[in-house]
């Protein structure tokens, strides 16, 4: 089964995702959210009773994205992508580069986490690989954390090096903790 995450771009409301469901016909299942462990989540069966959709406000990395979950979901994708104002996966990179400002250097990259998909991704391993090395502490601690959405052990490298020689204490705990749920989780192979 594949997933992939859809992230919406600020100007799209959540009345915008339930449009977008009733021209569809996607049936809506339920809300769930917001809890201190859960963030707030309606979600949506597609009208093959099989394709789930998930409209997700996604409190740890600040950002909003759709789900959708399904051996082939393109259709779905493809509805959401032209009826939502999404980003593509450039224009996230594209943001990467562009951003200048701490928070909004932070915000660019939690917004390409979300956009990792399950499958390793050579531009977004770059992006973060990059972020890994940059001088700025809370950069290299925003990309550790967005490698708990992009699952690949193509990181454990980079993430062994920071858990052993990162300057800044906090890098090198975070390092050696997502490290640590990575192998445990079998680099996310497990939650297939």
């Amino acid at each position: 089964m594949r997933t992939i995450r859809v992230i919406l771009k600020p100007s799209t409301s959540e009345e915008d995702i339930t449009a977008l469901a009733e021209r569809h016909g996607w049936h809506f299942q339920e809300a769930l959210g917001p809890t201190e462990q859960q963030p707030y989540e309606k979600i949506w069966i597609a009208p093959d009773n099989y394709t789930s959709i998930h409209y997700i406000e996604d409190f740890l990395l600040r950002i909003r994205y759709i789900i959708v979950t399904k051996d082939r979901p393109d259709e779905v994708v493809a509805q959401i992508q032209s009826g939502l104002d999404v980003y593509s996966r450039d224009e996230i990179l594209g943001l990467v580069e562009t951003a200048d400002e701490l928070n909004q250097r932070i915000l660019a990259l939690h917004r390409v986490a979300g956009a990792a998909p399950q499958e390793f991704d050579q531009a977004i391993f770059d992006c973060l690989q990059r972020a890994m090395n940059d001088p700025e502490m809370a950069i290299r601690r925003a990309a550790i954390f967005a490698t708990t959405y992009a699952h690949w052990p193509e990181f454990q490298e980079s993430l062994e090096r920071l858990q052993d020689s990162d300057d800044d204490p906090s890098v090198r705990e975070l390092a050696r903790h997502v490290l640590e749920s990575q192998r445990r989780h079998n680099w996310g192979r497990d939650d297939r």
